[in-house]
């Protein structure tokens, strides 16, 4: 009888060990300091990112969109930019945090689960969480303003592990910079 208490509770340590190893290696693996000199920010990514261009069609007319991301096992991670002055002069900045969420939602076919209002270096902006691809992922963003520039930092990630160190390692990294 003690001897199956004892390999019952070495089985259970052992797991916890794993798991917390697994936990911990998010944050002991070194991660990639990015800067962006163009769009004036900087980030810790978990490798390192590519940029890709891409023209986002809204109400008010095409946008250029500056993405700078990278994937990890099953996560994904990115920080998008973009110019918005005459979207800023239409809606101001509540609209066009308002609009980002909205089109975050509409682009992943997703269901907004939570929205908190925050501030990036005193820049205002939103942190959202959606629930996509029926439930099966999570993608976090941190929406913010730094003057007619539109941020975005997004990972998407497998629901289960939308709440590991990694995810909020990345987006507390992501912030503006002064450099022109």
């Amino acid at each position: 009888m003690e001897l199956r208490n004892t390999c019952a509770l070495t089985r259970t340590l052992t797991l916890s060990i794993v798991v917390v190893a697994c936990g911990c290696a998010w944050q002991e693996r070194p991660w990639t300091q990015f800067r962006s000199t163009e769009d004036r920010f900087i980030a810790m990514f978990p490798t390192q990112p590519t940029r890709r261009d891409q023209t986002v069609n809204t109400e008010s007319g095409p946008i250029a969109n500056h993405v700078y991301a990278t994937q990890y096992g099953q996560m994904f991670f990115a920080v998008a930019v973009a110019a918005i002055p005459n979207r800023l002069e239409e809606v101001g900045q509540e609209g066009v945090l308002d609009g980002a969420r909205d089109g975050a939602v509409a682009n992943t076919q997703g269901t907004l689960l939570s929205e908190l209002i925050i501030e990036v270096e005193g820049n205002p902006g939103r942190e959202v969480k959606i629930s996509v691809d029926g439930g099966k992922a999570t993608s976090i963003a941190k929406i913010f303003l730094v003057g007619d520039h539109l941020y975005q930092a997004i990972v998407v990630t497998p629901r289960d592990d939308a709440y590991r160190p990694g995810v909020r390692r990345f987006l507390d990294s992501v912030r503006p910079t002064l450099i022109n």
